[in-house]
């Protein structure tokens, strides 16, 4: 719902994450699933961090995202962005 496979195009360790991140297509197909009411809830599995983790080398980090406060600063600007998304509609 929130980065895709180019966010990490620059190997950031900060998106060395696993599940890998999809393509656009995908992240859209996820909006359009929160807007008719086929998703529900939001959540992750995606093995929290603390930032320290993710300062080495992208092959060097173990996938993972950095912490709680970056998914919740993602999910806020997600729904912010949803309402004006003319893809969606």
């Amino acid at each position: 719902l929130h980065l895709t496979d180019i966010d990490i195009e620059e190997f950031n360790p900060l998106c060395h994450v696993n599940p890998p991140l999809r393509e656009s297509k995908d992240l859209l197909s996820l909006k359009k699933g929160l807007l008719n009411g086929t998703i529900d809830a939001i959540t992750s599995d995606h093995t929290p961090f603390g930032h320290t983790h993710k300062l080495a080398p992208f092959e060097e980090t173990l996938p993972g995202m950095s912490t709680l406060d970056s998914m919740l600063k993602l999910c806020l600007k997600s729904f912010e962005d949803l309402s004006s998304d003319e893809k969606l509609f």
